[in-house]
């Protein structure tokens, strides 16, 4: 199972690297679309899933839109000399654990205050899960998130948030316009000592963000709690 598993892996990362290819030395521009998936699954010789996973890594790091019917564009946002640490982040050896949590409502009036927003809710408007992220096998970044659950047509699916949260949003026509962050340094707390491998730092750089759509709907209220080792401005999404 685990062979299958990174096998998956180098495959997507062979596609990622070869749409990044065309991106870098300016084989599409930004009215042109991508390859196909069907033309990178005939390509590749991989499955449809396996390509979708690799449009969607590029799609998280605010690189690439979709649109629907037209396929895959290059972002006219996205700043061209960040392609080089998207590789090194892509490439990297990573997993991602999910956990569903009961909803914190406390942690999630903190994190509204630290984005200085005053707006009347209902706790029970939001789904609460747990990401962590590993890097080389060792966990370095976790992401408590509170996901707006009028914005679904259904409940909340949890294996496909699980699979990729941005092609969950596409499926249920939720758009990403904007997204509003601060970040500063705090002192570890106990639940980042035990989600996060212990780098003998007494820090850790915290970002709270708050993801809305183009109606000015909140999507997603979000605090990522990272290693300082693995922190870097160019990882922060843009959209």
């Amino acid at each position: 199972m685990q062979d299958k598993k990174n096998k998956e892996i180098t495959e997507r990362q062979k596609i990622v690297n070869y749409l990044l290819d065309l991106i870098e030395h300016k084989k599409v521009d930004f009215k042109t679309p991508l390859p196909s998936e069907y033309f990178l699954v005939t390509k590749f010789k991989v499955s449809r899933g396996t390509v979708r996973s690799a449009f969607s890594d590029l799609k998280t790091k605010g690189l690439i839109k979709s649109e629907k019917g037209a396929g895959y564009f290059i972002n006219p946002d996205f700043s061209f000399n960040r392609i080089k640490s998207i590789r090194n982040q892509l490439f990297t050896n990573k997993q991602e654990v999910f956990i569903k949590t009961e909803l914190d409502t406390s942690n999630l009036v903190a994190i509204m205050n630290k984005l200085h927003l005053s707006i009347d809710f209902n706790p029970d408007d939001y789904f609460s899960y747990i990401k962590v992220f590993y890097v080389n096998d060792l966990p370095v970044r976790y992401a408590k998130s509170f996901l707006n659950k009028n914005l679904f047509t259904n409940n909340i699916d949890v294996e496909k948030i699980k699979k990729s949260l941005i092609e969950y949003l596409e499926e249920n026509s939720i758009k990403p316009f904007k997204l509003t962050s601060i970040i500063e340094a705090k002192l570890k707390d106990q639940m980042t000592r035990n989600f996060l491998v212990d780098n003998h730092q007494d820090y850790v750089i915290c970002r709270y963000s708050i993801l809305y759509d183009k109606n000015n709907n909140i999507i997603e209220i979000t605090q990522h709690t990272i290693n300082l080792d693995h922190f870097e401005t160019s990882s922060i999404k843009y959209l």
